[in-house]
């Protein structure tokens, strides 16, 4: 498999190139996510079993804007797809340092595979 890495940089004014492109070879699988978004529980677990039907074996919930909300959207993505589907959580920076570890416990059983994001 070939990997293209574009490095970036913000403060580009003492290099002669904004960015730089890589090239490797990655003889590993990697897996692919696909995003869905801050959606309602119901909308999330229907976009969800589609992607899953689709062929994706990961898949990224976002939220952040209410805890007990994503919780209850992570669990119920969980029910609907089974074990096997790697989860990925983005908050979005929408938690207080106090209420990160409060959804981590809320989504243990879960089994996220990637927690974002939680805080500025």
């Amino acid at each position: 498999m070939r990997i293209v890495r574009l490095e970036a940089w913000t403060h580009t004014r003492h290099l002669q190139e904004p960015y730089t492109i890589a090239y490797e070879t990655v003889d590993t699988a990697t897996s692919v996510f696909v995003t869905l978004g801050i959606l309602p529980p119901e909308e999330t677990v229907r976009r969800a079993r589609e992607r899953v039907a689709q062929g994706f074996r990961a898949l990224e919930l976002e939220g952040g804007r209410d805890i007990d909300q994503d919780i209850a959207r992570v669990r119920q993505v969980r029910d609907a797809v089974g074990p096997d589907i790697e989860l990925h959580f983005d908050a979005n920076q929408g938690y207080s340092v106090e209420e990160a570890p409060r959804f981590v416990r809320g989504v243990a059983s879960a089994r996220l595979g990637l927690f974002e994001g939680a805080f500025e």
